[in-house]
């Protein structure tokens, strides 16, 4: 899931995944591989030591984990007010900032509504 994001951003002709399976050296692939994958390899006469993926696409929003896009993080101060109007503030997804999958996206957007919250509280106690 991780790779979809990466593949977004960078925005190449042609993407493929390569993924080099082991040593071409090794030759009793039957010990190894499933033979659904041995017959995948046979089949699209393949090197059964390195197989390419063609990457056509990623999933749709609708069924995405975490999005990116948004405000740029640079148009935010330290509590996330925006820098052309310091009575709006942003959080979560809505900052232009996605992590790897494993809770990061979820604390990002518990951290930045926490930094939010003090920036509102600074700007009170000030008044």
């Amino acid at each position: 899931m991780n790779l979809s994001s990466y593949y977004n951003k960078l925005k190449l002709n042609n993407p493929y995944i390569k993924i080099e399976l082991f040593d071409s050296k090794y030759d009793d692939l039957t010990s190894i591989l499933h033979p659904k994958l041995l017959e995948y390899i046979k089949l699209n006469n393949l090197k059964y030591n390195e197989l390419i993926f063609n990457i056509k696409s990623t999933y749709e929003m609708k069924i995405s984990q975490v999005s990116s896009g948004g405000i740029k993080i640079e148009e935010l101060d330290d509590y996330l007010r925006y820098k052309n109007d310091s009575n709006i503030y942003f959080m979560g997804e809505v900052i232009d900032v996605d992590g790897i999958c494993g809770g990061y996206n979820l604390s990002f957007a518990f951290m930045s509504a926490i930094c939010c919250s003090e920036g509102i509280l600074n700007e009170i106690s000030n008044k």
